[in-house]
């Protein structure tokens, strides 16, 4: 229900394509705040996520607090982000430092992982966008499946990726450029 948007206690950001963060007021309903229509709107939790010491492949390097993930082969190596996520709705946006064609790029969502290591096979139900192919990608128990997706992104795009929970499951939506592309991905479990 619109009532029980916010959570009491918790402090949110509002994230909107047209003006800065801004604080949100816990005590307000959803529909009182003065929100324009076809703004993107992304509900964060306060918190700063960045990639993870702990769950990297092997040739990925992290720098500049770890805000920074540096590839030094073209192999699908994984690095994933340092916070694990069960409710609400998640954006995290990276912003690309090499063309996406010479790193073999994909970003997106996972919901097991070994920790083993990163290749693409030890990482369980992973839900992404391959950037330099175009595609949407899921890889579910080592079946990996590819379809058309997205648009033609490049050197300094920002892509966002918004995971939204709901008891329906979780829909995963791609932004270049804060631009919505596509939901490739809804009803996960």
């Amino acid at each position: 229900p619109i009532e029980n948007r916010w959570t009491k206690g918790k402090q949110y950001r509002l994230f909107t394509s047209e003006t800065a963060i801004r604080e949100l007021n816990p005590k307000m309903k959803f529909s009182d705040e003065k929100i324009k229509d076809n703004t993107t709107l992304l509900i964060l939790p306060q918190k700063k996520m960045c990639f993870s010491t702990y769950m990297k492949g092997s040739s990925i390097s992290l720098i500049k607090s770890n805000q920074i993930a540096i590839k030094s082969m073209d192999d699908f190596q994984y690095v994933l982000g340092s916070m694990p996520f069960s409710f609400g709705k998640h954006y995290y946006e990276i912003c690309l430092l090499t063309e996406p064609l010479e790193k073999n790029i994909v970003v997106g969502v996972c919901s097991k992982k070994d920790s083993k290591s990163l290749y693409i096979y030890d990482v369980k139900n992973f839900y992404g966008f391959v950037l330099s192919d175009l595609k949407s990608m899921t890889n579910i128990n080592n079946k990996i499946e590819y379809k058309d997706f997205g648009e033609v992104t490049k050197i300094f795009d920002r892509i966002g990726v918004l995971s939204e929970f709901t008891n329906e499951g979780v829909s995963i939506s791609y932004y270049v450029n804060k631009i919505l592309v596509g939901t490739p991905f809804t009803k996960l479990q």
